[in-house]
C-alpha cells in the first residue's frame, strides 16, 4: 500500500552520509525513493569524497523534489550524520549507510507503531548479505514492545536490538540534545545506550528489513587494526549508564562490556599481524582481568556465565593462543 504525502501524513527525514561510494549510492537512494511510505526528506551528504559520489548525489537529487544535497569537506560519519540532523526537518529520523539498501516497505512498517505516541523509537532486522553473496537474516523471532529497562536487556543479552542506529527509526525530540561523537570509532555503540534512556516505548519488529553489505576489500579476519583496540572504549557508556539509572541491569551490562573486550583481545591474538600489538595485547589482559573479577561479585553472572568467566580468566594468565593450544591437545586426547 502506497502511503501519500499529505497534511496528516508525518515526515521522515531519512539521513544518508556518502563518502566515495559512486558505485552503490543509487542503489541506496533508489530503495529509499521507492519506499511504500513517501512523505520524505532524504538528506545526502556527500562528505567530501573524492570520487564522483558529489556529482552523483546532485544528478540523483534533480529526479526527485525529495532529495536535499548537502556538499562538505570530510570529517567522518558521525560529523556527517550531525550535518544532517542540523539541517533535518520531519516529525521523524533515520540513518542509512549509503552502500546499504532498505525493503520497499519497512518505513511504512515502523510508521504503524508510531501511531503510538508513547512509542519513541522501532527497529527492524538486518538481512546481511556477506561478501560471497550469501545471505542470513538478523533480529527478533517475535515482535517485542519494551520498556528502557527491557531494551537495555534485550540489548545487552538477546542482540536483537542491535548497537546500530541504522536499523531504527526515530522520534525527532530523542536528537534534540544529542549528537554523535566526531571522530569515535563505533559511534553507535557510543549513542544507542543515551538514546534507549532518554525513550519511552521501544518496539522491536520481527521482520529483517533493513541490507546490511559486507563488501569485498574490507579488512580481512587474519588484521588487526589499531582503530580495533581504540573501539572498545564505547562499551563503557552502557555501562555508565546502567549505573547511573539501571541498577538492576547493571551486571549485564558489565558482562557485556567484558565479552565485547575479550572479542576484541581474541581477534589480535587470532591475527597475523598481532606481534605489532603486544602493548595492546597486555592492556587487553589486564582489563580483562580487571572486569572479570568484577563481574564475579554478582551471582547472577556466576551463574549464567561462569564457564566462560573461567575461559576470560585462563586466557588472560596464559595467553589466548597458549589456550587454545591445551583446549586441541585434550580434544585430541579425548578423541
Amino acid at each position: 500500500m502506497m502511503v501519500s504525502r499529505g497534511e496528516d501524513v508525518k515526515k521522515i527525514s531519512v539521513i544518508v552520509p556518502a563518502y566515495n561510494v559512486e558505485a552503490f549510492l543509487e542503489k541506496c537512494v533508489t530503495s529509499i525513493i521507492q519506499q511504500t511510505y513517501n512523505n520524505l526528506e532524504i538528506i545526502l551528504i556527500d562528505d567530501g569524497s573524492t570520487d564522483n559520489t558529489g556529482v552523483l548525489c546532485d544528478q540523483i537529487a534533480r529526479e526527485d523534489s525529495r532529495i536535499v544535497v548537502l556538499h562538505k569537506e570530510n570529517g567522518g560519519l558521525s560529523d556527517a550524520r550531525n550535518a544532517g540532523l542540523d539541517v533535518c526537518t520531519g516529525e521523524y529520523i533515520s540513518f542509512i549507510d549509503s552502500d546499504d539498501y532498505i525493503e520497499p516497505d519497512m518505513y511504512e512498517c515502523m510508521m504503524e507503531e508510531m501511531e503510538d505516541e508513547r512509542v519513541s523509537l522501532v527497529a527492524v532486522g538486518f538481512i546481511v548479505t556477506e561478501a560471497d553473496g550469501r545471505t542470513r537474516n538478523m533480529g527478533a523471532q517475535l515482535r517485542k514492545r519494551l520498556s528502557k529497562e527491557e531494551a537495555f536487556m534485550n540489548l545487552f543479552e538477546e542482540e536483537e536490538m542491535f548497537p546500530s542506529s541504522v536499523n531504527k527509526l526515530y522520534r525527532r525530540q530523542l536528537f534534540e540534545n544529542l549528537r554523535f561523537k566526531k571522530g569515535m570509532i563505533n559511534e553507535d555503540t557510543e549513542i544507542i545506550p543515551k538514546l534507549l534512556h532518554i525513550c519511552d516505548t521501544i518496539v522491536i519488529l520481527n521482520r529483517a528489513m533493513y541490507h546490511y553489505v559486507l563488501r569485498k576489500g574490507s579488512i580481512t579476519q587474519s588484521e588487526f587494526a589499531i582503530r580495533d583496540y581504540e573501539g572498545i572504549v564505547v562499551y563503557a557508556t552502557a555501562v555508565e549508564v546502567c549505573r547511573l539509572h539501571y541498577p538492576e541491569v547493571l551486571p549485564y551490562a558489565a558482562y557485556y562490556e567484558l565479552s565485547r573486550i575479550y572479542e576484541t583481545y581474541v581477534r589480535l591474538a587470532k591475527s597475523e599481524n598481532h606481534h605489532s600489538f603486544w602493548k595492546q595485547e597486555i592492556i587487553l589482559r589486564f582489563n580483562i582481568a580487571l572486569k572479570t573479577v568484577n563481574c564475579l561479585k554478582w551471582k547472577r553472572i556466576r551463574n549464567k556465565y561462569g564457564r566462560e568467566l573461567q575461559i576470560y580468566s585462563v586466557a588472560v594468565i596464559i595467553g589466548y593462543s597458549s589456550m587454545y593450544r591445551l583446549m586441541m591437545i585434550k580434544r585430541e586426547n579425548r578423541g
